[in-house]
């Protein structure tokens, strides 16, 4: 029987921003998403170790894969060993709830997880606890198949 591996967990007092707009014309535009996270960090006395925006003009719809910000985000999550991805809104994450699901759970995998500088399900109220009881059997096999994927290579013994 192999060891499971754990899941590193990030610092929770380095973050990691992800910013996306839509359109050009949106009233929270990148300036506004970085004024509101910038605050939500120092009110907590969290460091924004990087800032990812390059996801400007991508649909909140967009699967992970299109979202050039959005995967340097994750990247910077193992990078920085930050414990938190935090957007100004979770609508600005994803407008889809299986996309946004999806999101979590490539952050959970990485031992971090996603928060909003407004606070909508960040904490134990129903709609955040349902949100993270749906992702976590979704996070166990994210997680198995990213350690499949990133360890040496072993010998498996058939039967």
């Amino acid at each position: 029987m192999g060891k499971r591996r754990k899941t590193a967990v990030g610092n929770p007092k380095r973050a990691v921003a992800y910013l996306r707009v839509s359109t050009t014309e949106q009233h929270l535009g990148p300036e506004a998403q970085r004024a509101s996270i910038a605050s939500w960090a120092r009110s907590r006395e969290v460091e924004v170790v990087a800032w990812c925006d390059h996801d400007l003009g991508v649909s909140g719809a967009s699967e992970i894969a299109e979202r050039d910000g959005l995967r340097a985000a994750l990247d910077a999550i193992e990078e920085h060993s930050a414990g938190l991805l935090v957007v100004a809104k979770r609508d600005r994450l994803a407008r889809d709830v299986v996309v946004a699901g999806a999101i979590e759970v490539q952050v959970m995998v990485r031992g971090a997880r996603v928060v909003s500088a407004d606070g909508t399900a960040d904490g134990d109220d129903p709609m955040a606890v349902a949100m993270r009881q749906l992702a976590r059997p979704s996070y166990r096999s994210a997680s198995r198949d990213r350690h499949r994927r990133c360890s040496p290579t072993r010998t498996q013994s058939r039967s």
